[in-house]
């Protein structure tokens, strides 16, 4: 009788898992939802915006900003879910809608999206395979500073501190590294993504600073911009951020691998809208393709393989993510310290 290692054990109870998952028909396009929330959202984003060349009182216009930035990241939620082929029953579909939503209306590369998104996706919070890990002023793991410099040892103790203010930031970065990917590129596919790029930005700007006065259009549009960068990081920072760090040789098969650096959100009405299924972390990334509005019929499955084969199912709420974020950078900050001062002696 041939051997059964306990990871070979896992992908055939995974394989289980998919069939009760394809059995109980929650793998299915749901494209009549997404036309509806698709619509819905140009729809908001329509009135953001004449709002926004319409409105004179500030307060007003601040307010205005809010909806604009949920408007503008919900299509953001709904673009990552064409990029994960949840919507369309034909595959020849997905590049050319998501080039015209991801860069035309919300201002961020599609190609670049993929490309870091897919790379998350195969090795969550694994050192050099998941480049959301990596930043040149957090560390959310030792293992992520082989190469840290004096500068970066002085602000290391800090970074518990400045890890929430930094989340004004993740939306003007998506930007730049959307120009940087697309000035590489050298594809029909990128210079169409160019095109749509620029002129979703060259529009924007346009839209703040035709209609509303200097500098209070540059006042706005920052703010605006960093309302976004807000939103975007409330919705990314709990999903893996303050769970286990993997070394690339970490052995595990990727199932475990999968569950193990992954957390879920509570769910309800308002975090299942606010989040856009991005709550059920752990049911996503172990089926990417299935529609956010099945991922909370999944979940019983995937808790019962979860128990059934010993691995930790991690669910709080959003407080407590944060909490268990801050509490991660604070000991990195320590044990990196001590580790440092030990060194020197």
């Amino acid at each position: 009788m041939s051997e059964t290692t306990p990871y070979s054990q896992k992908e055939n109870s995974y394989r289980l898992l998919r069939d009760r998952i394809l059995s109980a028909g929650l793998l299915e396009k749901q494209p009549r939802y997404y036309w509806l929330t698709g619509v819905f959202i140009i729809g908001m984003l329509g009135v953001g915006f004449y709002f926004l060349i319409t409105l004179r009182n500030p307060l007003l216009l601040c307010l205005n900003l809010i909806l604009l930035a949920f408007a503008t990241m919900q299509g953001g939620l709904w673009g990552h879910d064409l990029a994960h082929h949840q919507i369309f029953k034909s595959p020849r579909w997905y590049i050319i809608a998501g080039i015209l939503w991801s860069d035309l209306l919300i201002g961020i590369s599609f190609g670049y999206w993929n490309y870091k998104h897919n790379r998350h996706h195969a090795h969550p919070n694994t050192i050099d395979g998941d480049g959301d890990i990596e930043f040149p002023v957090l560390w959310f793991s030792p293992l992520l500073m082989k190469n840290i410099n004096a500068l970066q040892m002085k602000i290391l103790p800090y970074q518990k501190y400045y890890f929430l203010p930094l989340l004004i930031f993740p939306y003007v970065i998506q930007m730049k590294n959307s120009i940087f990917y697309l000035l590489r590129q050298r594809t029909k596919t990128a210079a169409m993504e160019s095109a749509l790029f620029l002129l979703h930005h060259f529009a924007v700007g346009y839209l703040f600073f035709h209609f509303i006065h200097f500098p209070q259009s540059l006042y706005l549009l920052a703010a605006f911009h960093a309302l976004l960068g807000i939103y975007m990081g409330l919705i990314f920072s709990p999903n893996h951020y303050g769970m286990p760090i993997l070394s690339p040789e970490n052995g595990m098969g990727y199932i475990h691998e999968q569950i193990s650096t992954t957390r879920n959100i509570t769910p309800g009405i308002f975090n299942d809208i606010f989040y856009g299924g991005l709550n059920y972390q752990i049911e996503h990334h172990l089926f990417p393709t299935m529609p956010r509005r099945n991922l909370k019929h999944a979940k019983k499955f995937v808790k019962e393989f979860c128990r059934a084969d010993a691995v930790a199912y991690h669910e709080t709420c959003t407080l407590q993510a944060f909490k268990e974020i801050l509490q991660q950078l604070g000991e990195v900050s320590h044990i990196s310290l001590a580790t440092h001062l030990i060194s020197d002696l």
